[in-house]
């Protein structure tokens, strides 16, 4: 099974909130960047696989965390185990989900595997147990998320955008984004301009429309963060941002050959990956 990355096309934080998360507006956007994850049923245990070394297959994994909510409920058999192989191609720390998609993913999977045939209502609540992004990828394609990201509101499906994808070596950590984050007054793009320059289908429309509200302080502490997309908008992208909380930055493009081209000229010491993504929508998502 395949299990997409995703773009944040728009996030603003709107305020901190009682519970210490902050609430959020956000455009979540599945691209064809995927990572692969199987199972096969194994007696007692569950055990995960991965060829990333800097990935952890104990309980810190999300896919473990998604079996073992699995494997507690009441029509999972006690015996119920799996050995799990997870192939990492999404970058880790860039703030692309890959984390979340693998658990999304490993709940579907093992539902499957383990024949419990759980309806989506209760495989959405395992998923929300799991992340503020884990809902998100139980679906994919394009919504928008409020609250921590969890209420979703999905979007119809448009042409496809381009993208071209560069990270530094050195990720970021969620919760030192968000706790460096300083307020600032809201003079920018609001969802409503995002969505009526989706709606226009351009990329040109929908360029000076991003928005990364956590994207000014962390460029503002990480210069190579700063130098991706500094590279981006030097080869040529139409509209440059971080995603999620960072490290990677996409930059969106003209059509599949303008952001093959913009990937040939993109040159900075400051970039360790970079790569050419389409977006994926909901009908496609479902069928990875």
């Amino acid at each position: 099974m395949r299990c997409p990355a995703k773009l944040n096309l728009f996030l603003r934080v709107v305020s901190k909130r009682d519970d210490g998360y902050h609430e959020l507006e956000t455009v979540f956007q599945t691209i064809d960047l995927c990572d692969e994850l199987e199972a096969r049923n194994s007696t007692g245990r569950i055990r995960l696989r991965c060829d990333a070394p800097d990935v952890p297959t104990d309980h810190s994994n999300l896919v473990i965390q998604a079996a073992s909510l699995l494997r507690s409920r009441p029509e999972a058999s006690v015996s119920a185990g799996a050995i799990i192989t997870l192939r990492k191609h999404i970058p880790v720390g860039g703030g692309l989900g890959g984390g979340s998609s693998d658990a999304a993913c490993a709940l579907r999977l093992l539902n499957e595997l383990w024949e419990l045939n759980l309806p989506d209502k209760a495989l959405q609540r395992l998923a929300l147990d799991l992340g503020s992004d884990v809902p998100f990828f139980r679906r994919g394609g394009a919504a928008v998320g409020r609250g921590r990201g969890e209420i979703l509101e999905p979007l119809p499906d448009g042409e496809p955008l381009w993208f071209v994808l560069a990270k530094p070596k050195e990720g970021v950590s969620t919760p030192w984004a968000f706790s460096i984050l300083r307020p600032e007054a809201d003079d920018g793009v609001s969802i409503d301009d995002f969505l009526a320059a989706r709606r226009e289908g351009s990329p040109q429309a929908l360029a000076p429309c991003l928005r990364n509200d956590l994207e000014p302080a962390v460029m503002a502490a990480r210069e190579d963060v700063a130098a991706v997309a500094a590279a981006l908008r030097a080869a040529g992208a139409i509209g440059v941002r971080m995603t999620g909380s960072g490290a990677a930055v996409f930059g969106l493009c003209e059509g599949e050959s303008h952001a093959r081209e913009v990937a040939e000229r993109l040159d900075s010491p400051a970039i360790d990956w970079k790569t050419v993504a389409r977006s994926l929508g909901a009908e496609a998502t479902e069928l990875l």
